[in-house]
C-alpha cells in the first residue's frame, strides 16, 4: 500500500510535465528533449533504447539501452502509446525502438509512460545529418 501512495504521489507531481513531455517521445532528435525535463524533475529517470521483451502477465518489459539493460515494471496507471494512440502492454512489439519515464519505487523501476518513437526513414521522422569525413 505504501508503494502505491508512492507511485500516486509520483504520479501528480509528474502530471504537468506529461504535457511538456507528450511530444518529447515521438523522434530520435528529441529524446534529447525529454533527457532535459527528465532531469529537472526530482525522482524521474528515461530509459531510450530496443524493447527486448514484454510479459504482459508479469507487467514488466525489458528496454536494452547502448550499456545497460532495464527491467521496467507497469502499473495500472502506465500510460502506453503506440503511434500516438493510447495502447496496452501487450500492444508493445519486441525490437521497437521506445522511451519509458519511470521512477524508482522501493528498488522498483516503476514506468509512468512508456511511448514508441518513430523509426528511421518513416515519414516524419528526423534523419541524422551524414557524416563529413
Amino acid at each position: 500500500m505504501k508503494a502505491l501512495n508512492t507511485i500516486i504521489v509520483g504520479l501528480l507531481a509528474c502530471g504537468a510535465v506529461f504535457a511538456a513531455v507528450r511530444d518529447t517521445t515521438t523522434t530520435y532528435a528529441k529524446a534529447a528533449s525529454a533527457k532535459k525535463v527528465v532531469a529537472k524533475i526530482p525522482g524521474m529517470k528515461l530509459s531510450v533504447g530496443s524493447l527486448v521483451s514484454v510479459e504482459p502477465n508479469a507487467r514488466t518489459m525489458i528496454i536494452k539501452q547502448v550499456r545497460t539493460e532495464d527491467t521496467i515494471t507497469a502499473t495500472d496507471s502506465t500510460r502506453i502509446k503506440i503511434q500516438g494512440k493510447k495502447a496496452s502492454l501487450a500492444d508493445l512489439v519486441p525490437g521497437s525502438k521506445v522511451i519509458a519515464f519511470y521512477m524508482l519505487t522501493n528498488g522498483e523501476k516503476v514506468a509512468l509512460k512508456v511511448s514508441d518513437r518513430i523509426q528511421k526513414g518513416a515519414p516524419g521522422a528526423v534523419q541524422p545529418a551524414p557524416l563529413v569525413k
